[in-house]
């Protein structure tokens, strides 16, 4: 959210009718200053949350029971929207699939090691063990 100057038919014709932008006023000016507040007061709220998280989360071990054979190998993979799932359920706070990075995809029983992004620039380590469940 910013002020720009942009030609009179172009915000006419354009971003106006869309709802895209708003002629520059002095209350116009103040709505925008509460918006971008409450933006950062958020994203602080939620940096906070996400490095208590952080404490909780690295370091920690993950165990996932899959479907796999008597080889190591599992029947399909441990994708990283399970990954999710278990980690809040096991932490009791939602954590998003795109917010799990896997590296490579988990398709052998054994540790593996996977990074959950909680902000911007926060990221735990997580070890997730994994074993094979008889068919």
């Amino acid at each position: 959210m910013e002020a720009r100057d942009v030609a009179d038919g172009y915000a006419r014709n354009y971003l106006l009718p869309r709802g895209l932008a708003v002629v520059a006023s002095r209350g116009a000016a103040h709505q925008v200053e509460k918006l971008i507040e409450e933006r950062d007061r958020k994203r602080r709220k939620e940096e906070e949350k996400a490095g208590e998280l952080l404490g909780r989360l690295e370091g920690q071990e993950l165990r996932i029971v899959a479907r796999g054979g008597a080889s190591g190998h599992l029947y399909g993979e441990v994708t990283s929207q399970r990954i999710a799932e278990a980690l809040s359920s096991q932490f009791g706070m939602e954590i998003e699939r795109r917010h799990v990075k896997v590296s490579r995809p988990i398709r052998t029983v054994g540790r593996h090691s996977v990074t959950v992004r909680l902000a911007q620039d926060l990221s735990a380590e997580v070890a997730v063990e994994v074993t094979a469940e008889s068919p």
